[in-house]
């Protein structure tokens, strides 16, 4: 405190690189600074597939940062942000893990730990997800991405950590604009631990679900849209959800896509 003076600026040139200009009495080593739950929580995410084994993440950040990356088969790269800094993220390709290490290194930290849930919001930290039933639920949606778009559930916030919600839409046509957000065309997959773990598609009438309570999934006017559990013992993969519902040709891209993508 008191080592810069208030008249500090911050320019941002043509080519995206940014400048900070400011009047100090103090010669010594200096760093810029920011808590490492700046970039969270997520205020939207969406995954849409763009050609074969190839797909595009989209993370909105909060401060209107959007993040983009091409994923591939068992590599990424980062389209956006613009930034100079971030030129040579963007024409290499990298494992996920590797490429948000360095992303963390250029002040971009993506990988959540569940402390940093508290730093957030005490109500978030109230919330947060199993980690054994996240992992599963990340296993089982990546199967799907070859043929469905994903996106983040409102719903997520208010429900239990043994609850987790992900909506999904088919999408088949690699040249189709992103599917809205306000399209009927999405779908609830639940992933829960409740008497037995299992998952399952909700009705289109659970997307106006909004919080759990003693096990009932409820939207604001109460009414419950958690499935029963009974037949649902052996559901705990989406893809055998899907092949319920889909057509032969959804199904066949999930199964035959590169193992290394999914």
């Amino acid at each position: 405190d008191g080592i810069m003076n208030d008249d500090a600026q911050l320019e941002v040139k043509e080519d995206g690189s940014r400048v900070l200009t400011f009047q100090t009495m103090y010669l010594t080593a200096l760093a810029v600074l920011q808590p490492r739950w700046a970039c969270f929580p997520y205020e939207s995410w969406v995954l849409q597939p763009t050609a074969p084994n190839r797909a595009m993440l989209s993370v909105q950040l909060p401060g209107e940062m959007l993040v983009k990356f091409e994923i591939g088969s068992g590599l990424c790269r980062v389209i956006e942000p613009s930034d100079e800094a971030l030129k040579p993220l963007r024409s290499q390709w990298l494992p996920a893990m590797q490429l948000l290490q360095t992303l963390k290194h250029h002040g971009l930290n993506l990988i959540p730990c569940d402390d940093d849930a508290v730093k957030v919001s005490e109500a978030l930290a109230s919330t947060v997800k199993d980690r054994s039933l996240e992992e599963s639920a990340c296993l089982g949606i990546s199967v799907l991405a070859p043929a469905y778009a994903m996106t983040h559930s409102p719903a997520n916030v208010g429900l239990s950590k043994d609850e987790i919600v992900v909506r999904v839409a088919t999408s088949l046509d690699y040249q189709a604009p992103p599917i809205r957000r306000e399209s009927d065309k999405w779908r609830s997959l639940l992933f829960r631990d409740h008497e037995l773990r299992y998952c399952t598609m909700l009705d289109a009438s659970a997307e106006k679900a909004t919080h759990g309570k003693e096990g009932m999934i409820l939207d604001n006017e109460g009414t419950n849209h958690a499935p029963p559990t009974v037949g649902l013992e052996t559901r705990c993969f989406p893809l055998s959800i899907i092949k319920d519902r889909a057509d032969e040709a959804t199904v066949a891209r999930c199964e035959e896509s590169s193992p290394s993508f999914t």
